[in-house]
């Protein structure tokens, strides 16, 4: 079909009113107008002092980053990137008409097809919630697609379509064990490390799934890099969908004792200290459904960081 990216139209909001470009790093000045912030520093740095938009002389030439734009434009992008994604890997001449062909992708599923027919089984299964239900009665399939979880030649592109098709399916699955042993993980830390900014958040929700008791907790944060990847996840640079997910997940693993004992050493504390005393409307959204959620989130979240207080010799 060609370069989609061509007809897609940026929303003005979030194009900088200097270059006209789509935004990467907005900031406002004292005006409230908002530009990207090497078009509005060129600017000043050439010995203006008004704001472009307005003419208004400024009372004060700081740059402060607009957060909330810049989470909407994250929001954006990745919602045009994901369609661009699907109307590449999942074009009309992948659809699959019937069941019986879902039976034999299933069927015929190895490493010599497997992204074609996973984008086929991927596609059938985003269609309805009966779809979903018939390719996890399959027979053979939970295991065909554990088999990709656990072996080491399971190249990134294929295991972000397993990823994907897990995120979808993970709860018409009934044996998830499988999924908890070491190099099922190892392959979802890969994912975390290497795979797309989607791919990550899928990653990170899928853990979360998994972290439904105390022995599964356990597996996931003992996990070697477990812990260290989702504290990366939470940088003030990244995505703040994957830093959401990667919060939760964090709060959904972290009721056994040891564990959290375990987060504290990688200076998971400092890293929520400061992702909190951001003004990410993300992370409000995050501590709101904390707070109206499930009581046990709620509690998690507020001990791991009496704990670091603690530790640091700071107290409520």
């Amino acid at each position: 079909m060609g370069r989609v990216d061509l007809y897609i139209t940026v929303p003005s909001l979030f194009r900088c009113p200097i270059s006209l470009d789509l935004m990467k790093s907005p900031v406002s000045l004292c005006t409230g107008v908002t530009y990207d912030r090497t078009s509005i520093q060129r600017w000043l740095d050439d010995g203006n002092n008004t704001c472009p938009a307005t003419m208004q002389v400024l009372k004060t030439k700081e740059l402060v980053p607009n957060r909330n734009l810049q989470r909407l434009i994250q929001i954006w992008f990745d919602s045009v990137a994901r369609r661009q994604l699907d109307s590449e890997s999942c074009p009309s001449s992948v659809a699959v008409r019937s069941q019986n062909q879902v039976k034999l992708l299933v069927k015929h599923l190895d490493n010599n097809n497997c992204i074609s027919s996973l984008t086929k089984i991927l596609h059938f299964a985003r269609e309805s919630a009966e779809n979903r239900e018939f390719v996890a009665s399959i027979d053979g399939f939970p295991n065909k697609v554990f088999d990709f979880m656990t072996n080491a030649e399971s190249g990134i592109k294929v295991v972000e379509q397993v990823i994907k098709l897990l995120d979808l399916m993970l709860s018409k699955i009934s044996d998830k064990t499988p999924l908890l042993e070491t190099n099922s993980l190892s392959t979802i830390l890969l994912v975390l490390q290497r795979g797309n900014s989607y791919s990550q958040i899928q990653a990170v929700r899928l853990l979360e799934s998994l972290a439904v008791d105390g022995e599964s907790k356990l597996k996931i944060a003992q996990k070697e890099g477990s812990i260290p990847e989702l504290v990366k996840s939470l940088r003030k640079e990244k995505n703040p969908r994957l830093i959401e997910a990667s919060l939760s997940c964090l709060i959904a693993i972290t009721t056994p004792k040891c564990i959290k004992n375990k987060i504290i050493q990688h200076r998971t504390i400092p890293e929520l200290k400061n992702l909190l005393s951001q003004p990410n409307s993300t992370i409000e959204e995050t501590k709101m459904a904390c707070r109206d959620g499930s009581t046990r989130r709620q509690q998690s979240f507020k001990e791991i960081q009496e704990i670091s207080l603690r530790k640091m010799g700071f107290f409520y």
